[in-house]
């Protein structure tokens, strides 16, 4: 198997929380640039992941964050038979509403919503939703009823704007793959260059 010198996405945040740094806007910006790509390469052949976070992305090369891979497709499923595709599955605060809530059909639109989670985690070091104490139960009935997230500081008119695309409550309001390749905050141009460590 290929070696992932960066271990995982998730190991990299922990690694951020430890020393108390925050990721650079531009180094978010080119991992999520890089599950983008898997992504896109994904809905390509008509697989839907179901179960995108930050344990399930690699980072091959630390000098080139947007250089990360999706790992363990164990719930993924061929999105054309529509087998499995009204099953909750998946991790809790990853989960798209519609995915969560079981019964109904969804479909390549709940990896968008994962990563939207993701960008958002990477840019707060928090997850946009779930808070220490919650229960499942607690956190399903917040995430179902969800209209709007909460922006701090960290984020910019790109980041913020692309995260209410990526995050839409309605699955069909949702960006594409593609549309969030094309988006300014990961297209624009970072006038700082990524230091060898990536902290700030």
């Amino acid at each position: 198997m290929e070696y992932a010198q960066g271990g995982t996405l998730m190991d990299l945040q922990k690694a951020y929380t430890h020393s108390r740094k925050h990721m650079k806007d531009e180094d978010c910006s080119k991992v999520i640039k890089g599950i983008l790509l898997g992504l896109k390469h994904l809905h390509r052949n008509d697989y839907v992941h179901r179960d995108l976070k930050p344990s399930n992305v690699v980072i091959t090369d630390t000098d080139q964050l947007e250089c990360c891979k999706l790992v363990d497709f164990g719930l993924a499923v061929k999105y054309q038979t529509r087998q499995g595709m009204d099953e909750t599955c998946g991790t809790l605060v990853y989960q798209a509403p519609e995915q969560m809530a079981g019964g109904q059909c969804y479909g390549k639109a709940v990896d968008v919503w994962a990563a939207g989670f993701i960008m958002y985690e990477m840019i707060a070091g928090k997850h946009p939703l779930w808070q220490k104490n919650d229960t499942n139960e607690a956190y399903r009935a917040k995430a179902l009823n969800y209209k709007r997230l909460k922006y701090g500081r960290r984020f910019n008119k790109f980041s913020q704007g692309l995260v209410e695309k990526l995050c839409h409550p309605k699955p069909s309001l949702r960006y594409t793959v593609d549309q969030a390749l094309q988006h300014p905050w990961i297209t624009r141009n970072f006038s700082d260059e990524i230091p060898r460590n990536h902290f700030e």
